[in-house]
């Protein structure tokens, strides 16, 4: 099943809403919390307490214990990386993944792709992303406050370009 887009998502909402439409924000929302994944969004949709383009996402129990079962059973550099695209709250590419993990750049990659093969990330363009929200907001969630700390430290050094691209290159071999 490929993933919905847009206006399916916010068809599919308004329908178990029981509403003719939702707010273009909200659908934005659920679109990324679900991944387009039909079953993450019906469950979202029946948690949500309102349609409106404030009402906050409830992950349902379903949904995170299943999710926190996948991320446990990884090793735990896996974890790691998953904490880093997660604190960046962006997209990253693999080199400065690596950097972020302090791990060499081939062993990132490896493991860049088994985490895109167990469905928890995806990569557009040459740049990883979380596949769905919750997986993110749950690792983001789980990550102590320390480490939470040291990986927005290291993110800010190279979105300031403190580490040109040579260096960050040499440092991730």
């Amino acid at each position: 099943l490929r993933p919905l887009t847009g206006a399916e998502t916010s068809a599919v909402a308004a329908h178990w809403l029981g509403v003719t439409s939702i707010p273009p924000e909200l659908a934005r929302r659920l679109l990324r919390a679900s991944g387009g994944l039909p079953g993450a969004l019906t469950e979202l949709v029946r948690a949500l307490p309102s349609a409106t383009a404030q009402t906050p996402l409830v992950i349902p129990v379903s949904l995170r214990d299943d999710a926190l079962v996948r991320i446990e059973a990884l090793p735990p550099s896996e974890r790691r990386i998953l904490e880093a695209i997660a604190i960046a709250d962006r997209d990253l590419d693999a080199l400065r993944v690596a950097w972020l993990v302090d791990e060499p750049e081939a062993e990132v990659r490896g493991q860049l792709d088994h985490l895109r093969d167990e469905g928890m990330i995806a990569e557009e363009g040459g740049f990883w992303c979380y596949r769905d929200g919750i997986v993110g907001e749950l690792v983001r969630g789980h990550t102590r406050p320390v480490r939470r700390l040291l990986l927005a430290r290291r993110l800010a050094a190279v979105a300031e370009d403190l580490l040109p691209s040579e260096a960050l290159a040499e440092a991730c071999r």
